[in-house]
């Protein structure tokens, strides 16, 4: 745990029947430190429902107890409107129920002999950043190309973190950024600030607030040529 690094956010996700008829398309409640919303896949009969709350701490340890976890997000979404109560009810059922904190790993170091991390076990960045998948491939790229170039699984793991952390950090640091208060905004001021977001993008703009700065991290990486070593 001394690795995990909390970022103010807790969240469920579950399914339930599509009773929106939702078609590729997600929809979002929110109130300042909570958001309510469904997405579904395709014309699929399920839609998944999330019900996310902020709180300055953790409110569980490593081993969460389903039932009090359905009771405490009960009461911090009680007396919100849409259809906030219909997937509270739907919460309390879910056989598929998914609960966690919103965090990342920061870790001093991403191997220790020859045991080496990747992807999240490494470098979870949080949804927040939106990057979590891209940083899992890039990763696994480089390591297996830096275990297939060098005789020693130590030199290989040092190789490999020396290209990648950097990468890593740039888009953790995303989700300390904007990306928090664009996901999941605390205040009614961020609130604010998301929903001209969303129109901006909605009008085929880039909005202020984002600029460049994403996609300048997303694409900071020059992936090494591995192919000598291949088949």
């Amino acid at each position: 745990k001394q690795f995990s690094h909390y970022l103010g956010h807790c969240f469920n996700l579950f399914s339930l029947p599509n009773e929106l008829g939702l078609s590729s398309e997600a929809v979002i409640y929110s109130e300042p430190g909570r958001s309510a919303g469904a997405f579904a896949v395709g014309d699929s009969g399920t839609m998944s429902a999330f019900l996310n709350f902020a709180t300055d701490e953790p409110p569980f340890g490593a081993h969460a107890d389903l039932d009090e976890q359905r009771q405490r997000t009960e009461r911090m979404f009680a007396g919100d409107g849409w259809i906030v109560p219909r997937l509270i009810e739907a919460m309390k059922t879910a056989d598929d129920l998914y609960f966690d904190t919103v965090g990342q790993i920061r870790m001093p170091a991403w191997s220790c002999g020859r045991v080496g991390l990747v992807g999240d076990a490494a470098f979870a960045p949080s949804f927040l950043s939106g990057q979590g998948t891209s940083l899992a491939l890039v990763g696994a790229y480089v390591l297996a190309g830096e275990l297939a170039s060098n005789d020693e699984p130590a030199e290989a793991f040092a190789s490999y973190e020396g290209i990648v952390r950097p990468f890593a950090e740039a888009n953790q640091a995303l989700a300390t950024k904007a990306g928090g208060s664009l996901l999941l905004p605390r205040t009614q001021q961020e609130l604010d600030a998301r929903n001209r977001t969303l129109e901006s993008i909605a009008s085929h703009r880039m909005p202020q607030a984002l600029g460049d700065d994403p996609r300048k991290v997303h694409a900071m990486l020059q992936l090494p040529d591995y192919s000598r070593f291949g088949k």
